[in-house]
């Protein structure tokens, strides 16, 4: 074991509790080590280097090459004192990825799993199998992160309780949820629910998040708003509504959210899932220069992983029609086109190719998981496509079995109105306000009369939720609510879709097919969007 010198009572006593800590000591701690005129030795040099270390990833001043070299040549010092050795080595580690260095990051965590920690606590024997479980998770490679849960499986199977277990619990659904293994995600969550719930605190970690975004990837973006308000911190709640806004594709709240967070005083892994999340939407709604906008700013503050990297590649490659270079970044980052937020690149790519039935088939698939606003989107790029096969695409993918009308536009009819109209009027539209108040009583006076009624709002403010509303509470109610999304519907398809046509009408016409207006009856149709 190798000492420091350290006289005082006061030293030794702020070193012993140091040492108690490993290897998860507090930043309070660390800070008050290092002011500790007695700390001399080894020791100092592990807890200066950690500081500077942690100094340069939060935003401050400093030499990323002497930063390095100081971590490495603190760890030199300390090659048998295996505990203050491992949190150092933790700590090199998460340097390396935050510069991006990933050779070192493999070089690093193959010689940290020779060393025998078996005689130390828990939270010493998940020390590698994080570093492995967080490279799988930012390279998308699944081998890396079951390797990861095996070890700490075998490790500490035996310790259901301990909180290095449990975290890697947590961590197990995070892999579920993030490689969409949704039967899987659901089954560990009821079973690890209570225990995870309650360790919560402990473990730094939320639920909740977890849970908003496997309802996003399925598809249930209602059920993932109702989460909400679960969310007390105000820069959470922004990021989720952020989450919320760049797959519902409403772009324009989607970077209004992210200037106002980006103005806020953020850490550094909210930071950089911000600045992602900025760059993805510019991603999917291909505005290349917003998304170099943001990749300057990711590269000033945040190394970028591999993927991130083939990601820009992969827009400019749409943008510019290099097809074979875009299949190859997909094929690298999504080879069975079953990741949600790349299920447009893939479509973009088939329409390119000129694939219609491929294109339709995994329209029709991600259209079945719910997701008709994100997923049409694809089909408005009439720059990739003349009318006639955009017509054609429309077509292939109104096959008998699974129309669009039927997953998209037609939407569950109404429950029969409950005696009180007031009482859920007022369920739906919530707030106190003099506006809400006016708003409650438009509707119930709307909802009464047949008549066109316009709703004008800014995007996201819930002009649909209002139609359902009248639709709800009218005399109407039993009948369809038709939506149709005009912002996703191209120009030359809008007089098909909206009033049908014959067989043999137009080329690829091979069947009649009803319009929006008449698929509505007695109903309702709500032209949302955007129209031409």
């Amino acid at each position: 074991m190798v000492a420091s010198a350290m006289h005082t009572p006061s030293g030794r006593s702020m070193e012993e509790a140091f040492r108690r800590s490993l290897p998860h000591p507090s930043r309070q701690q660390v800070q008050a080590l290092l002011a500790a005129p007695a700390l001399k030795g080894p020791l100092r040099q592990c807890v200066q280097a950690e500081a500077q270390a942690a100094a340069l990833m939060a935003g401050g001043d400093g030499s990323v090459e002497a930063v390095h070299r100081s971590l490495l040549s603190a760890l030199d010092q300390v090659p048998n004192d295996t505990p203050v050795w491992a949190w150092m080595m933790a700590e090199t580690l998460r340097f390396l990825r935050w510069m991006g260095d990933w050779p070192g990051v493999i070089t690093l965590l193959d010689h940290l799993e020779t060393v025998d920690v078996s005689d130390l606590g828990p939270g010493f024997q998940v020390i590698a199998p994080r570093q492995r479980f967080d490279l799988g998770m930012a390279q998308r490679d699944a081998t890396l992160i079951e390797r990861a849960l095996d070890v700490v499986e075998q490790r500490l199977g035996h310790q259901p309780d301990a909180d290095a277990y449990l975290e890697f619990r947590y961590r197990r659904l995070m892999y579920l949820g993030g490689f969409q293994h949704f039967a899987e995600f659901e089954q560990q969550m009821a079973l690890d629910d209570p225990r995870l719930r309650a360790a919560e605190g402990r473990l730094g970690v939320r639920l909740v998040a977890l849970e908003f975004g496997f309802y996003l990837t399925i598809g249930e973006p209602d059920r993932a708003r109702d989460l909400l308000d679960q969310f007390p911190d105000p820069r959470h709640h922004r990021l989720q509504c952020l989450r919320l806004a760049v797959y519902e594709q409403h772009y324009d709240r989607a970077h209004g959210l992210i200037e106002l967070m980006l103005k806020d005083g953020l850490e550094p892994v909210m930071q950089r899932e911000v600045l992602m999340s900025a760059f993805r939407c510019a991603l999917l709604s291909d505005d290349l220069a917003l998304a170099h906008r943001y990749l300057a700013l990711l590269e000033a503050k945040h190394a970028l992983l591999p993927g991130q990297q083939r990601e820009l590649g992969l827009l400019i490659a749409l943008r510019m029609g290099n097809r074979s270079q875009a299949r190859d970044i997909l094929e690298q980052l999504d080879p069975q086109a079953a990741t949600g937020d790349l299920l447009v690149p893939w479509m973009r790519l088939l329409v390119q190719e000129g694939q219609l039935p491929k294109a339709g088939s995994l329209l029709r698939r991600a259209l079945s998981r719910g997701r008709p606003r994100a997923l049409l989107f694809p089909l408005a790029f009439a720059k990739e496509l003349p009318p006639d096969r955009l017509s054609a695409l429309w077509l292939e993918i109104q096959s008998p079995e699974t129309p669009v009308s039927a997953l998209v536009l037609k939407r569950t009819p109404a429950k029969t109105i409950a005696p009180s109209q007031p009482q859920i009027i007022a369920q739906q539209v919530i707030g106190s306000s003099a506006a809400m108040h006016t708003l409650r009583q438009e509707v119930a006076a709307l909802a009464q009369r047949r008549e066109t009624i316009l709703l004008t709002a800014e995007t996201g403010c819930g002009k649909e939720v209002v139609a359902q509303l009248l639709h709800q509470v009218s005399p109407q109610s039993k009948q369809p609510f038709v939506v149709v999304n005009c912002g996703a519907l191209p120009a030359s398809l809008a007089e098909a879709e909206l009033f049908g046509h014959s067989k043999g009408a137009f080329t690829g016409a091979e069947r009649a097919r009803e319009g929006a207006f008449t698929r509505a009856a007695e109903g309702t149709l709500f032209l949302g969007d955007e129209c031409w």
